[in-house]
């Protein structure tokens, strides 16, 4: 999955289409090729490795194909109109297909002879707005822990979640009901791990939630993670730097600039070196609020934070060769 990847992750793929040539390896990367917010990074890993590779564009399913996912999705033939009015709407893509054939489920119209005109108005575009309804059909509980979820990220433990709000007594109850409606599908080969079907429905539940909230979901994810035994926690430090990132607007700014710091070194560990840089430069976002109002007598500690994530950043631009 090319999409999202990390500037790390490309170069290593750069390294390895280099190092096979000979190998009979193939590597299949995935993308959406017309998405507005694909990487500077990815289009030029893509232009570079042209050459070693070829391109297939995926069309829509065909309309005979959209009615084969209805009927499998609705358990019955669907009336007649009704693949043609998903095919027109969706232009074939199997997501919005999936989404919209589900809300007419969900709803009990999926049957009705007026099934088609239920989803005239609706634009490819329109997911987001499919997604939230199938979601408000929800027991509150149910829609809570996938708020919840959604923050977390694309994939999600449900010990994590029962952590970080231990006060929801329901949260295995809700997970169950959200993977029986199709929001979240269980992960192969790992207990009590899910995921979200897609990227886009997990952002659409995520972009849903308010900002202030937003936050303090992250920050309780967060403290979850702290709770993890040291090995597991530092591990994971990304994950912290990120949820700690996120919640400046609940007070997570310190543990950020912490967490940033304790990533960056992994990183540089690693060898990830464009990802150390970008843990730096949060950091440094961050050490900008938590120590904007510390008192003078911690001026000292505002300062040493900040170096500290200064030479980690220059080590990471020396190592990247960015600078010589």
């Amino acid at each position: 999955d090319l999409h999202r990847a990390d500037a790390s992750s490309l170069r290593l793929l750069h390294h390895v289409v280099a190092e096979i040539p000979s190998l009979p390896l193939m590597i299949l990367g995935t993308f959406r090729d017309a998405s507005r917010d694909a990487s500077p990074e990815l289009m030029r890993t893509l232009e570079e490795l042209q050459p070693a590779g070829t391109r297939w564009p995926l069309a829509g399913l065909s309309l005979g194909e959209v009615g084969t996912l209805a009927r499998l999705l609705g358990g019955s033939e669907p009336p007649a109109p009704l693949p043609f009015a998903l095919h027109e709407r969706t232009g074939g893509n199997p997501l919005f297909v999936e989404e919209i054939t589900r809300m007419l489920c969900a709803s009990g119209a999926f049957d009705a002879a007026d099934a088609a005109e239920r989803i005239a108005s609706l634009a490819p575009e329109g997911v987001r707005q499919v997604i939230h309804a199938r979601v408000a059909r929800l027991p509150a509980a149910v829609r809570e822990g996938l708020e919840l979820a959604a923050v977390v990220g694309r994939e999600f433990e449900l010990s994590l979640l029962e952590r970080a709000r231990p006060e929801i007594e329901v949260l295995g109850a809700a997970v169950q009901s959200a993977v029986e409606a199709g929001i979240a599908t269980p992960v192969a080969g790992r207990a009590a791990t899910f995921r979200f079907p897609h990227i886009l429905v997990r952002d659409a539940l995520y972009d849903a939630i308010p900002i202030a909230r937003r936050a303090a979901l992250h920050a309780a994810v967060g403290q979850a993670l702290e709770a993890l035994d040291p090995l597991e926690r530092d591990a994971r430090a990304a994950e912290l730097a990120h949820h700690f990132g996120q919640a400046l607007l609940a007070g997570g700014a310190q543990r950020a600039v912490h967490w940033a710091r304790r990533a960056a070194e992994r990183a540089i560990e690693h060898a990830a070196y464009e990802e150390a840089e970008a843990q730096c430069t949060r950091g440094l976002e961050a050490a900008a609020v938590a120590f904007a109002e510390l008192p003078d007598a911690k001026a000292g500690e505002a300062t040493r934070a900040r170096g500290e994530l200064l030479v980690l950043l220059g080590r990471a631009h020396w190592f990247s060769g960015a600078i010589e």
